[in-house]
């Protein structure tokens, strides 16, 4: 799942930067693009898919969204290929855009957010979403 790759990723990037291992920032760089290109949690158009379900139902796998998208912010400074880094923005502008425009209560000023950043449209929010 896409927590457990982001906390893999930061883990790694993190090793290489404070201990200047290309090696270790090497497996994050990877990593981060495997975990941003696969079909297992991201639809044809990128946008994550994970944790998606019933709009009123509510769990943790909602917020390990959330999770991929901290880490791979976090480590971005400290990645050296920047096509990586091109992608890492490009991967958060595009999940920013699904869940403004498909998944939130207003595409102008959201306020509240849904579970399914792919849409359909916003119907309602809960606890897990708004992580």
């Amino acid at each position: 799942m896409e927590d457990n790759a982001g906390l893999y990723i930061a883990i790694y990037a993190e090793l290489g930067h404070l201990t200047k291992n290309s090696t270790a920032t090497g497996l994050a760089e990877r990593t981060a693009k495997a975990a941003m290109l696969t079909g297992q949690w991201n639809t044809a158009k990128g946008i994550i898919k994970e944790g998606e379900g019933t709009a009123t139902g509510s769990d943790d796998v909602m917020g390990f969204k959330s999770i991929m998208i901290r880490y791979l912010a976090k480590v971005y400074p400290w990645l050296a290929d920047e096509s990586i880094k091109a992608a890492i923005v490009q991967y958060i502008n595009i999940q920013y855009w699904a869940l403004t425009t498909l998944d939130s209560d207003s595409s102008t000023h959201p306020v509240q957010y849904g579970r399914n950043w792919n849409g359909p449209a916003y119907t309602v929010s809960s606890v897990h979403a708004q992580l």
